[in-house]
Order: structure tokens, then C-alpha cells, then sequence
């Protein structure tokens, strides 16, 4: 799907059409989600797998998904391992402390089994037709749309569609490998990043139907602009530590405390716009002058 490329990408793609079976469409509204639901709108095969950009996909990745789904009748939505891919092929020690699965986009070892559909993410997921069949879509208001977003366009999905009784399996031996690019281990792109994290987050610790907790959103009794106080001293305490660890710290736990830092910038950000939203809709009169109805 041509997400209104200002490039070469159709040029590109193009050039493959005698090595596979592509479809070019087209999708004028950025962002990631509103390309996917283009091309969910299309006819599909039985077995509809995700993966992205930046993947690196085992060779026996689409056999050994295909043989999940047909060993697994019971289960809509499929999930397997991201493993990284650094730039010069080890761990960098400076991001250690940073926590991978948020930052990078890899998962833990898991054996093959049920799983809880927030398992599943975005570059090794496979989904069954039905899904979308039944008319389910990706959230626009999630997942990649410049540079400012909400993360987790694919993990509300599938936990939305837990909800609506599709069951999740984990596919072990279902590879693929995340490139991790140089500037991605450079701190402006951690603290950035830690930033869209939060903001995720904030969706997903306060969304009523996805948890069966009160919302942190009504826990404290002290509100600043509607926010919670507390939400306000995380913020704060992460910027003090933050601040601490640039003055004296080792470059690992600086990378760590700006992550931190960075994570409670945007869910307090979130925070405060969701707070500012809620205002709007309940406090502020409606637009233009009042019509008079006819009796």
C-alpha cells in the first residue's frame, strides 16, 4: 500500500512484479494503520500474516506460521519471536539497562503454547481471515503516523479482539530478526521513543475495556489540571534522576534514567491531553449559535 510516498516506492516495487505476486494500492491517509486497513479491505487468503520494514524473516518463517495455523484450529491470532539484529551483531552495553522489548521491539523466549494476546506484536504476527472478515480493523489513532504517535497499533488490536473472544497461540519457532539501526542506540532516539512508550501506555493502563483494575487515571485524590498529582511527582523524579545521572553516572544508567525520564514525559502528556479532551467535551458550549427547533 502506497502510504502517499513522495519517493521512488511504487518505481520499486514495480521492479518485483515478475518475482512475486504483488498488488499496488494506494492510501492517501497517513499512518500505518490506515494503510493496513486498505489492504484488509482487498479479498484475502485464509491466513493473513504481518511482519515490517525492518525485519529480517527466518527462511521457513511462512512455513512454520502455516503450520501453526493448521495445527492450531482453535486459535484466530498468532504470535512469534523477534530477536535483534545489532550493528555490529552484539548487545550494545550502554543500552543494557534499557528495557529491549519497548525500545527494540523484541521478545522474550516463550515455548509454543496459548498466550495473552498482548504477546503478540506487529513484525511476527499472523492473524486468521475471519478476523477481518467479521469487520474488525487496526485503530487509526495508534501505530506509526510521523514522527508523533501512540506505539501499539498492533497490541491493541489483538487485545481488543481478545476481548471479542479470539484466542492467541505462540509460534516458538516462528523467527524473525529486528534490525536495530546505529541511531537507534544514540539517546535522543531512546528518550524519543520512551516518549511514544509512555504515551502508549497511558492508552493502555486507562482504556476500561482492556482491564478489569480501576484506572490510574482516577487512583489519587489530588489532581493537577485534571491529572493525578502522582503522575505528576513520577515525571518529576524521573527528570531529577535523569539530570542526577548526566552529572555522574555511567553511560549505561544514564541511557536507562533517560528512558525513564522520557516514558513519564509522555504519559503525563498523555495524561494531560486526554484530561484537556475530557474538559473540552463536558465543559465547553457547542460551536455557533443555537437553532431553534420547529414544534
Amino acid at each position: 500500500v502506497d502510504n502517499g510516498s513522495e519517493d521512488h516506492t511504487v518505481q520499486v516495487v514495480e521492479g518485483f512484479r515478475e518475482k512475486l505476486p504483488l498488488k499496488i494500492l494506494s492510501e492517501p491517509t497517513p499512518g500505518k494503520n490506515a494503510a493496513l486497513n486498505r489492504a484488509l479491505a482487498e479479498p484475502l487468503g485464509e491466513k493473513v500474516l504481518f511482519t515490517d520494514d525492518d525485519t529480517l524473516p527466518a527462511p521457513d518463517w511462512l512455513l512454520r506460521m502455516r503450520a501453526a495455523f493448521e495445527a492450531q484450529p482453535d486459535f484466530q491470532m498468532f504470535g512469534g519471536a523477534i530477536r535483534p539484529e545489532w550493528p555490529d551483531g552484539t548487545p550494545p552495553a550502554h543500552v543494557a539497562k534499557v528495557p529491549a522489548g519497548a525500545a527494540f521491539v523484541v521478545t522474550d523466549e516463550c515455548p509454543s503454547g496459548p498466550v495473552e494476546a498482548i504477546s503478540l506484536w506487529g513484525p511476527n504476527m499472523g492473524i486468521r481471515r475471519e478476523v477481518f472478515y467479521a469487520g474488525h480493523r487496526f485503530s487509526e489513532q495508534f501505530g506509526p503516523r510521523g514522527r508523533d504517535y501512540v506505539m501499539g497499533g498492533e497490541t491493541e488490536f489483538t487485545c481488543r479482539m481478545a476481548g471479542q473472544g479470539f484466542r492467541a497461540f505462540w509460534v516458538a519457532d516462528s523467527r524473525v530478526g529486528h534490525i536495530i539501526r546505529p541511531e537507534q542506540l544514540e539517546l535522543a532516539w531512546i528518550h524519543a521513543r520512551a516518549v511514544r512508550n509512555g504515551r502508549s501506555m497511558f492508552w493502555f493502563e486507562n482504556a476500561a475495556h482492556l482491564r478489569g483494575e480501576v484506572p490510574a487515571l482516577r487512583m489519587g485524590r489530588w489532581r493537577v489540571r485534571g491529572v493525578p498529582l502522582w503522575m505528576v511527582q513520577k515525571y518529576l523524579a524521573a527528570r531529577l534522576a535523569s539530570t542526577t545521572a548526566r552529572l555522574g553516572g555511567d553511560r549505561a544508567t544514564r541511557f536507562a534514567r533517560r528512558w525513564r525520564a522520557g516514558y513519564w514525559e509522555g504519559y503525563l502528556g498523555q495524561a494531560f491531553r486526554h484530561a484537556r479532551k475530557m474538559r473540552t467535551t463536558v465543559h465547553e458550549p457547542p460551536a455557533g449559535p443555537p437553532t431553534a427547533s420547529k414544534g
